[in-house]
């Protein structure tokens, strides 16, 4: 018996585990919100330049509107004032901003000479997610899954609320940097947590939750009402400090206390399990639990340690990482460019936020039925020709077409190209972990992951749609034109075994096993840990 099999003789996919699902859904969901901030806060409003010599408020024939908020007004006004922060050569010395929006770049006047803080705070942000996720892993292992989970929640409230009283652009960058800091570490932890009070069966279910475009779509409509940078903060918090009190209420994950030889402990949380599910627990749970314990102590005094050397050594495993890596970079890239690029759009700010995050929804069903109706490398390929097309036609339609229909052709255009790249994310997932031999599985994918994080870091510089538009879609194109390319090189791994071994891997020879990983419920279970529990591949886990 194992625990898996102990969790369907407490109740499977019961009241206790819809509590689970409740509560990591709304912490994702706050996470989602404390992410996509910038996509509000980097709005950059219509700005008047005035110079010593005029008084704010009063309108001068020598004062310019240097307007570079959306497209949208940009498509309407093609001259070269577009590009002026001064009054013939005399600096502006402050800027007049219009709107009620209250963003941090009205804030600290980050225009002009200033411009490039926008795109830096969000990088500083990405990078603060990449440090979280690298640590929150071992924290995970070392003091548990709840404790990390809660602890770096409590933080993220806590930098949210002293990110509102930032009086600088200076402080504000070091806080977002501790913010995405907390996301990362959330993102890491999230998914194995609740993975492991699930039922094999049930296990894809944490795929089909869209927790993470509900987050955004929740940040959406409170940016529509609050429309100020700093309340936002402080909304965030609030809405957190509730969720924090259901740390009393989750219990720590069995098969984490399994592993640390702590057996009653494990053993009270499926007695609560089955108690809140209304089922008896059986009676060799505590066999099942020690078996555990006794098979996590044997894998640590095993072997060999697979290292990042490994997934370079060999022509095939070499191919599969480089491709692998430059594939997931882009797609980050694009999919976080657009992401935080969608204040450039034309139409209203906030339904391009929500429709961002809603449009993920056709690709996570759409990708669930193709991997294993066509395979991973054919999604994958139309994906790649659906985003190079949509970026490809924008290039088009913002030179050759004009008229009001120009912004919302693009915006249109826009939504489906981050939709294809999510498409790409959630065709990939299994097919990256499918390609690596069983020794160097986690290793290979948590280096395509951190690929993918890289992405996300250079991505506000790479796409810089509020100034260059033409050129980050071009760029768009040109990344998926040769990632469509180098997919074409990659094995399918449809209906395939997989390696057990290097060997096995660069000769393309199937494990004697046999197993067929065609279904996809037993797809979702591929990526196991060190300590031999599986968790499912979400598109968020990838993503961040």
């Amino acid at each position: 018996m194992t625990l898996e099999q102990v969790y369907e003789s407490v109740g499977g996919l019961g009241w206790f585990q819809y509590r689970v699902i409740a509560v990591i859904t709304l912490i994702k969901a706050l996470t989602g919100w404390s992410m996509m901030m910038m996509a509000f806060a980097g709005l950059v409003p219509k700005f008047r330049c005035l110079t010593d010599t005029e008084e704010e408020g009063v309108d001068h024939p020598t004062a310019v509107i240097y307007d570079n908020l959306t497209l949208g007004q940009m498509w309407r006004n093609d001259s070269s004032s577009m590009d002026v922060c001064d009054i013939n050569s005399t600096e502006c010395s402050q800027y007049q901003f219009q709107g009620s929006a209250r963003s941090v770049v009205s804030e600290w006047d980050l225009v002009c000479d200033l411009k490039w803080v926008k795109p830096t705070i969000t990088s500083v942000q990405m990078a603060g997610v990449l440090v979280g996720a690298v640590l929150a892993g071992q924290s995970g292992d070392m003091f548990g899954r709840r404790t990390t989970n809660f602890g770096f929640f409590l933080l993220q409230m806590i930098f949210n609320i002293v990110a509102g009283f930032s009086v600088s652009w200076q402080m504000f960058i070091i806080l977002r940097f501790f913010i995405g800091f907390t996301i990362g570490g959330q993102l890491v932890v999230l998914v194995p947590y609740l993975t492991e009070f699930l039922p094999i069966m049930w296990r894809p279910l944490v795929s089909a939750v869209p927790m993470w475009p509900m987050g955004v779509v929740l940040f959406a409509g409170a940016a529509w009402l609050l429309e100020d940078w700093a309340y936002l903060h402080f909304g965030c918090a609030i809405f957190s400090a509730p969720v924090l009190l259901t740390y009393f209420i989750i219990p720590e994950s069995p098969r984490w206390l399994a592993v640390q030889g702590r057996l009653k402990e494990a053993h009270s949380v499926v007695e609560k399990m089955a108690a809140v599910n209304g089922a008896v627990v059986p009676p060799n749970t505590m066999d099942v639990i020690e078996e555990i314990s006794i098979e996590a102590t044997k894998s640590k005094k095993r072997g060999k340690k697979y290292s990042y050397f490994d997934i370079f050594n060999g022509f095939t495993v070499a191919k599969i990482t480089i491709i692998f890596g430059f594939q997931w970079c882009a797609i980050s890239i694009i999919f976080y460019g657009l992401s935080f690029g969608v204040a450039s759009f034309s139409g209203n700010l906030y339904l391009n936020i929500a429709l961002m995050a809603l449009v993920e929804l056709p690709a996570y069903f759409a990708t669930f039925f193709l991997v294993n109706s066509i395979g991973r490398r054919l999604s994958t390929f139309g994906y790649f020709i659906i985003g190079c097309g949509a970026a490809f036609a924008c290039v088009a339609v913002h030179y050759q077409v004009s008229g009001s229909h120009k912004g919302t052709a693009i915006s249109a255009l826009s939504l489906v190209a981050k939709m294809a790249s999510s498409g790409c994310w959630g065709a990939t997932a299994t097919w990256v972990v499918e390609s690596y031999p069983t020794v160097t599985r986690g290793v290979g994918y948590g280096f395509v992951n951190m690929t993918a994080r890289i992405g996300a870091i250079i991505a506000p510089f790479a796409l810089d749609l509020d100034y260059n538009f033409a050129m980050s879609y071009i760029i768009v194109g040109i990344l998926q034109v040769i990632c469509l390319v180098l997919t074409l090189l990659l094995p399918e791994t449809k209906g395939k075994s997989l390696p057990d071994n290097v060997r096995a891997a660069e000769n393309d020879v199937n494990p004697s096993n046999g197993h067929q990983y065609g279904s996809v419920r037993e797809e979702m279970d591929l990526h196991k840990t060190e300590n031999g529990d599986q968790t499912n591949l979400t598109t968020e886990e990838i993503k961040l």
